[in-house]
């Protein structure tokens, strides 16, 4: 009980002190232009990132390539482990 109570004492004091700190950046007008102008900088750095591709990573699921040499040796790997696992930890040994 006492060790719940110093975890939520450490929240609370941590979270006030994060809003006290967004207040003292926010409230000055040149440290929030370049708090926005840094946001902006690294957001449009991401999508250039993704966009260069012309995909996220994402959009290659579900859509296998059998000349993806690399890809489908990782898919059949993959499938292996499980089966492992389960065959030395699970399963009663006979």
């Amino acid at each position: 009980m006492k060790r719940k109570r110093i975890m939520m004492s450490s929240i609370a004091v941590g979270a006030a002190g994060a809003a006290a700190a967004s207040v003292m950046v926010l409230k000055d007008r040149d440290k929030r232009e370049r708090l926005f102008s840094t946001y902006t900088d690294w957001k449009q750095k991401v999508t250039d990132k993704f966009n260069s591709n012309n995909s996220l990573p994402v959009d290659k699921a579900g859509i296998p390539d059998p000349q993806d040499e690399a890809d489908n040796k990782m898919v059949s790997e993959g499938a292996q482990f499980g089966v492992q696992y389960y065959n030395e930890h699970k399963q009663e040994p006979k």
